[in-house]
């Protein structure tokens, strides 16, 4: 299995910014996003995401 890690700079609305890490991983020969332990908090505390 292949790994990919990309940094990712978010820009709010005011202004401010934060960079954080995705991941991508080759699955068959087909790259598909995954989603860090980061980005599940940030984008939805309690929600469940397949993996």
């Amino acid at each position: 299995m292949d790994l990919d890690t990309q940094g990712v700079r978010l820009t709010g609305e005011d202004g401010s910014s934060s960079i954080r890490e995705t991941y991508f991983v080759n699955e068959n020969g087909e790259w598909k996003h995954r989603f860090g332990q980061e980005e599940k908090d940030l984008f939805g505390p309690g929600v469940f995401f397949d993996e």
